[in-house]
Formats: C-alpha cells, sequence, structure tokens
C-alpha cells in the first residue's frame, strides 16, 4: 500500500525542522547525515529531498550537500515574527502565490504537478474547488459554527477607492534576541524590540507625509538624562530544568513585551488622534495568542497585554475607532476543519490561507466568521475574521464588533485600496499605511540595538580595563584586596 499524503506531508514537516536544526549549526546538510538523526531510511531521505528541492525548499550545492532556499527562509522567519508557530511547516516553505499563478498560466511543468497531488495541495491546480465554494450558502450548521451573512463567497468584490482628504491609522512592531559573550567572563540574552502607529493622510489618493503623524516606541531621545524605561517594566532572569526550553521562553517574552510597545503606540495615537480617523489597521493579530504559558512571570507579562488590550478595545469604543488586525502569512486551518466537519468536504491538510489562494478571485473576500475563545486569548465573545484577496496575495482580517457584516464593509474597500504588494523582502504585503510603520519600527529597532551595544560593549570593556589594572596592583602588592 503506497504511503497517504498525510503521511507523507508529516514527514516532510519533520524533516524540515531537523534539516533547519542541521543548517544552523553546519550551514548545509548531507542525506548520510539526516539518516542518522531519522529512522527514514536512504532512500527514504533522498526521495524527500528530491521532494524539497523540486518544490523549491531545497537549494542543492553540490557534493553532497543541501541548504534550505534562503529568500523563502527569511521570509518564513519574518512572517515567524507575527504569527508564532511551534514547528515550521511544509506549507510555510512552499510559496502558494507562486504556484498559484503558475497554475493559472498553465506554466507548471508535470513533475511538480504530481508532487503537489502527492502532498495534498492539488487544489491550487484546479478551480473545482473553488465552483463548489462559490455556490455555498450560508445555512443553520454553519452558522452554529459561527459563519455570518447569504454564502461563503461573498458575491460584490471589493473596489479601489479614490482616497481624498481622508485619514487611517496603521501599525505593526519588530523585535529580535541577541545572544552576546564577553571573552569568557560572562554571556547575556537581550531583546530588542520598537513598535509604530502611522497615522497616514491622504490627498488626491497619494499618502501626504508632511501631514501624517506618527507614534515609535521606545523613543531614546525623550528620555534625555532619564532612565529609559518605564516603572515595573518586566525584566526576567529565567531559568529552567530544561535549558532547550530557554529559547522558546525568551521568545514568547519578547513577543509580549514588544506586544505591549505595540499597544502603547495604538493607545496614543487614538488618544491624540482618534478624531482624525475611523478604522487602524494592526500588523498581525490582534492580541497574541496560540500557546500558553505556565511561568509566573510570563503569565504576569500576559496579563499586563490583555490588560492593556482591554483599555485599547474602551478607548477605540469611545471614539468610534474600529481595531483591525491584518495578517499575511496565518497559519489557521479553521475553516477548513469546519467545512471538513460539517459539509463533509475533503479539502485536505493544508492552511486557510493556501485554500483561499486557491479559491478567491481578486477583490474577493470571505464571509465573516465569529470565533471562538482560543487558548492564550482574552475571553472575547465577538471576535470575527474574514480573508480578502489583493491580486495575488490574501489577508487574514480580524475585528472585535457587534455589527460584523456592516463592519466588514467599512473594512472592505478601504483595506483593498490601501494594501499593496510589499515593496521589498524586509517589509509584508499589506495596507500601505501598515507598512510605514513597519520601516518606522525597523529602523528603530537598528537605532536601538546599535546604541544599546556600543553602551554595553563600552561600559563591558572600561569595567574589564579597571578590573584588570586593580587586579595587576594586588599581584605585585600597590594595592589591598580589601574592600
Amino acid at each position: 500500500m503506497g504511503r497517504t499524503s498525510s503521511t507523507i506531508r508529516v514527514r516532510l514537516t519533520a524533516l524540515l525542522n531537523i534539516i533547519l536544526e542541521i543548517q544552523q549549526r553546519k550551514g548545509h546538510v548531507t542525506p548520510k547525515e539526516l539518516t542518522e538523526k531519522t529512522s527514514l531510511t536512504d532512500r527514504s531521505i533522498r526521495d524527500y529531498l528530491k521532494i524539497l528541492t523540486t518544490l523549491g525548499v531545497l537549494e542543492y550545492e553540490g557534493s553532497g550537500r543541501y541548504s534550505v532556499n534562503q529568500r523563502r527562509l527569511y521570509q518564513v522567519m519574518m512572517n515567524n515574527v507575527l504569527e508564532p508557530t511551534p514547528m515550521i511547516t511544509l506549507e510555510d516553505f512552499i510559496d502558494p502565490v507562486r504556484v498559484a499563478e503558475l497554475a493559472h498560466l498553465g506554466s507548471i511543468n508535470e513533475k511538480i504537478k504530481s508532487i503537489l497531488k502527492r502532498v495534498d495541495m492539488d487544489y491550487l491546480l484546479s478551480g473545482k474547488l473553488r465552483d463548489e465554494l462559490r455556490n455555498l450558502r450560508i445555512d443553520s450548521e454553519l452558522e452554529r459554527w459561527g459563519f455570518v451573512g447569504d454564502k461563503f463567497i461573498l458575491e460584490r468584490r471589493a473596489r479601489d477607492l479614490f482616497l481624498d482628504n481622508v485619514w487611517f491609522s496603521g501599525s505593526a512592531s519588530a523585535y529580535t534576541l541577541g545572544n552576546y559573550r564577553y571573552r569568557d567572563i560572562m554571556t547575556m540574552s537581550i531583546v530588542f524590540l520598537s513598535a509604530a502607529n502611522y497615522v497616514g493622510y491622504f490627498s488626491r489618493n497619494v499618502l501626504d507625509r508632511d501631514r501624517s503623524k506618527s507614534i515609535i516606541r521606545p523613543d531614546l531621545r525623550t528620555y534625555k538624562g532619564k532612565e529609559p524605561f518605564l516603572p515595573g517594566d518586566p525584566f526576567y532572569e529565567m531559568t529552567s530544568d530544561f535549558p532547550e526550553l530557554l529559547e522558546s521562553g525568551r521568545k514568547i517574552a519578547a513577543r509580549y513585551l514588544v506586544e505591549y510597545q505595540h499597544l502603547s503606540a495604538d493607545y496614543e495615537a487614538i488618544k491624540e488622534y482618534g478624531d482624525k480617523f475611523r478604522i487602524l489597521f494592526r500588523n498581525g493579530s490582534l492580541v497574541p495568542h496560540g500557546f500558553i504559558v505556565y511561568s509566573r512571570h510570563l503569565m504576569e507579562l500576559r496579563d499586563r497585554v490583555h490588560t492593556l488590550f482591554k483599555r485599547l478595545l474602551e478607548l477605540s469604543k469611545k471614539k468610534d475607532v474600529l481595531l483591525v488586525g491584518v495578517s499575511v502569512v496565518p497559519h489557521d486551518n479553521y475553516i477548513i476543519r469546519i467545512l471538513n466537519s460539517a459539509k463533509r468536504m475533503k479539502i485536505g491538510e493544508t492552511s486557510d490561507l493556501n485554500l483561499m489562494l486557491g479559491i478567491l478571485y481578486d477583490g474577493e473576500a470571505t464571509c465573516p466568521v465569529k470565533r471562538k475563545t482560543e487558548r492564550g486569548r482574552p475571553p472575547i465573545s465577538n471576535w470575527y475574521e474574514f480573508y480578502i484577496k489583493r491580486h495575488n496575495f490574501v489577508l487574514k482580517v480580524e475585528m472585535i464588533t457587534d455589527s460584523p457584516l456592516e463592519d466588514q464593509e467599512r473594512v472592505l474597500d478601504t483595506l483593498y485600496s490601501l494594501s499593496l504588494p510589499a515593496p521589498d523582502r524586509s517589509v509584508l504585503s499589506g495596507p500601505s499605511i501598515a507598512g510605514t510603520a513597519q520601516i518606522l519600527a525597523k529602523n528603530n529597532l537598528m537605532f536601538l540595538k546599535r546604541n544599546i551595544e556600543m553602551a554595553i560593549h563600552g561600559a563591558l570593556r572600561s569595567y574589564i580595563e579597571e578590573y584588570e589594572i586593580r587586579r595587576d596592583r594586588i599581584l605585585f602588592g600597590e594595592e589591598s584586596d580589601e574592600g
């Protein structure tokens, strides 16, 4: 009996994570190393390497060495900052936009078609599933699962508006973890984080940067001569009986820390300029979720983020500003699971994003779907999401509303009009104002990192030099070691 597509996908995902682990240490990987690291045969390993290479996930360097496609790896790591997951999957590395484009043009060769069928992604190659879902109506069964409206795929397509004399707000964050070692004396880990909100003014369909406003957190320039941190900010020395968990804990802490800065920037933007704009587009999910924390310090940090998020919701409601989370590469398969369960569809094991790339046309959107409370997310009853396609990329939209259909109407044309393809690999596709905020956050992050590294290096060097001078004086009897 042949191997099922689900078995192949599971093994490819597991193998891919092992490849990433080895490449991080050595810069490449060989079939022999993978055979020693797994229970798979040499033949199976070579078969899977061939699949990954054909799909463009791996590149063959020669002499039996393989490496992960650096362009795809960079994009996956960028996406994982906004939507963190415990494991990288095969879907993260396959470029579904490119696959869908090639399928539409009829340019995919038979080898790739065969592989996509083997891994249950041939839905990208056919319009059959799209036709079936296009005619899907919202019945009582789907309403029970949170689907809202008459049809799953909206008939009306979003329009490209002429933006004149209007304001919109967009925000984004950025962070990085730095591990430092000074000689053989000390090691330390530091999280560098930054967030920005950009309140953009559009005149005659052009962004007027002179009239637009920006808020950046943290801003060291405003702390001249002062302590550059808020009282009570959480700085932790994390310990564990399992050292491999430390890195995961640091990443979760960093995710919450940067989200606190992100929410703070949004709160200030609505407080100061909330009379100018009606929609705030947040890059990524509205609030981090999808993971559970048990550390007391992490739970305290999570609770601080949730408390600030609730304050932001109260302020946005008071100012009549709709908060909208926009994700470019979400990892959910919530809608697929519902369709498979409620409608007995056999869509396959993939993400909702990949499904939408295969079934939506430019400007089309899905109906709003009400989400139940998820792990790690504050209990909010009116959380909705939908997907919209803009040319060759899909956006997942989250909003908290009591009127999902009306607010979706508010968002559709505006989001479609503001959204642009990524200008370069360091910026995600989506609303231009959120992209501008992301650039501001990244530039501030580099500024903070450079200055803090210089300050730490200078302080450590001065300390060590003073220590060595005093040590030599003590050794030569020039100074007492008392005190």
